[in-house]
């Protein structure tokens, strides 16, 4: 990995000189008529974007026309597409899929140029008046009104390096850019200060830190139906997500989980990987079995060419959402600050 080094100083000046050009404005950054949420992060792999996005989903939606607007990982499309009730993985991404999915009223898009992707949904649905930007910390040619950097509690950005020896997109100093920022997956005891002091190294003391948790919630099968767990119960679990660890930690707290199957992030399972699994599976001697999957996982499970031999699954799907740890001291919570951003952006 130490050889890796001299690349990632490649990396910096690559990002630096960017970021720089876009600070002078030697190339430009469009803001729009509406209030842009942007939420993401530092580092390449999952911070919880996906979470927090549908937390800010479903605090605003009801009182507003909201609109979400995301790259599409890994999906098979290019350029605009926008997702409707018969969308893919493969068209859109498995994240935004789940997005649209959980908030079927609301407007979700994906495009690659997120300056073409705002006009262009703004003339799908004129009525929007309020779009949250996934994934767009780097995409600097929109200029958000609310800029959210997450990080993870065990993965800061403060003990990361630039691509490719760590994980950083850009240097540490881009904390500099965010209105707030969220740490996000956070224990139980999470060290309130410490995580403070350390983000403060290298952000504005007057930059208001949020922490988040993840909370799952009770599973459901195929069809969207609550699955109950009898004592005794056994299980695997499926997944293709970055950091799996947590959601196997609380399959196990759930049943006796056998095994893990593991598959890289927004790994589109195939025919054959769903076979080998049940071959295993069907090896367990144990009279009540069951897979656990996250929902992110099932969106990618409902392809075409799989998802008959998934609806014959003993499938529990586990929803995961975040939630906000109030500090005893915090003179703000989190959505007070996105209300009282908001408000200052009708009165300018």
């Amino acid at each position: 990995m130490f050889l890796l080094r001299p690349f990632s100083l490649i990396w910096y000046l690559i990002s630096t000189t960017r970021n720089t050009l876009y600070n002078i404005g030697l190339l430009d950054s469009v803001a729009f008529d509406l209030p842009i949420i942007c939420v993401g992060n530092l580092c390449a792999g999952g911070s919880g974007k996906t979470t927090i996005t549908e937390y800010l989903t479903r605090l605003l939606f009801k009182n507003n026309q909201v609109g979400v607007l995301s790259r599409g990982y890994m999906r098979k499309t290019r350029g605009y597409v926008l997702a409707n009730h018969t969308s893919t993985a493969e068209e859109i991404g498995d994240e935004p899929l789940q997005i649209k999915k959980n908030f079927p009223t609301i407007t979700v898009a994906v495009c690659e140029q997120r300056a073409i992707g705002v006009p262009t949904m703004l003339c799908d649905n004129p009525q929007m008046n309020l779009i949250i930007m996934d994934d767009g910390f780097q995409h600097r040619s929109v200029k958000p009104f609310i800029n959210i950097l997450l990080t993870e509690y065990h993965r800061p950005f403060y003990n990361d390096y630039l691509l490719p020896y760590g994980r950083l997109r850009e240097s540490r100093n881009g904390v500099r850019r965010a209105d707030a920022v969220i740490i996000t997956k956070c224990p139980e005891h999470a060290d309130f200060d410490k995580i403070k002091f350390k983000v403060w190294e290298y952000a504005d003391e007057s930059i208001p830190i949020f922490f988040s948790r993840e909370v799952y919630k009770s599973p459901v099968n195929f069809f969207g139906n609550h699955v109950i767990i009898f004592p005794g119960t056994t299980g695997v679990t499926l997944s293709g997500i970055a950091h799996p660890e947590h959601f196997e930690k609380h399959c196990s707290s759930l049943v006796s989980i056998q095994k893990n199957f593991r598959f890289p992030d927004h790994y589109q399972f195939k025919e054959s990987d769903l076979k080998k699994m049940n071959r295993e599976f069907d090896e367990m001697k144990e009279k009540g079995k069951i897979i656990f999957t996250t929902r992110k996982d099932f969106m990618r499970l409902q392809h075409p060419g799989i998802i008959n031999q998934v609806a014959s699954l003993p499938l529990a799907i586990i929803p995961v959402e975040a939630e906000f740890i109030q500090e005893p001291d915090s003179p703000i919570n989190f959505d007070n600050f996105i209300f009282n951003k908001l408000r200052q952006w009708k009165n300018e």
